[in-house]
Formats: C-alpha cells, structure tokens, sequence
C-alpha cells in the first residue's frame, strides 16, 4: 500500500477517534471557561492529527485548512452533545494543536531525511 494511501486511512480513523470522543456526553462536570488541562489535552489531540495529514496534499496549507476547519467543526458538533460546549478556546487550540503537529512532523523529516543514517531504516 503506498504511503499516501495509509496516511489518509490514519487521518481519517483519527478524525473519526475525535469525533467519537466528542459524542461522549459529560454530565458530571461543570463548564469552566479557561481550563489549561483541557486546552493542552486539545492542543496535543490535534497536534497529533496535523502530523498526519503532513503530506497528503500537494499544498501544506491546504492539510492545515481541513485540521482547522476539522477543529472548529468538531466544536460546533459539541454544542448538540449533552454536558458538552462550544468553546472557541477549545476551537484555537485545536487550530494552534495542528499547525504545530504539521511544523513537528516537518521538522522529523527533515531531521532525518534520506541521507542521515535513521532516515534509512525510517521512512517519512
């Protein structure tokens, strides 16, 4: 299977994996405006799916435009989502989470590129 083929198969079970996350009610606690825990835990949710979608488009912003759009949609869904808000706090780490995870993932690359020795054995 090519790479391409995977990352994209990896991108969209991780959106799916968000989504599913999203559609958890929380009942038990209250809503807090500015939580650090929560934004941190958003901004490396995303950091993670703006790696993967590193690549799979021939324009970077393009891969940073659907893991925004991805972000604040998935805000917008938890406002119908029992327990659940839509905070555009939330939305900005989300936003900030993904195009750190894109700059990470091309900092791995270009690390360990095809002429250094990991390179080899680990193919971005």
């Amino acid at each position: 299977m090519k790479k391409k083929k995977i990352k994209f198969i990896a991108s969209v079970a991780y959106m799916a994996f968000i989504f599913y996350l999203s559609s958890i009610p929380n009942l038990k606690e209250p809503y807090v405006p500015f939580d650090p825990y929560k934004l941190s835990l958003h901004f490396a949710e995303y950091a993670v799916l703006g790696s993967l979608l590193y690549g799979l488009f021939k324009n970077s912003l393009g891969e940073i435009f659907v893991g925004v759009i991805y972000g604040i949609s998935d805000e917008i869904h938890q406002r119908f989502v029992p327990g659940r808000f839509c905070d555009p706090l939330d939305a900005l780490a989300d936003s900030l989470g993904v195009i750190a995870g894109w700059f990470f993932y091309l900092y791995l690359i270009r690390k360990f590129s095809r002429n250094s020795l990991i390179g080899r054995w680990v193919r971005f």
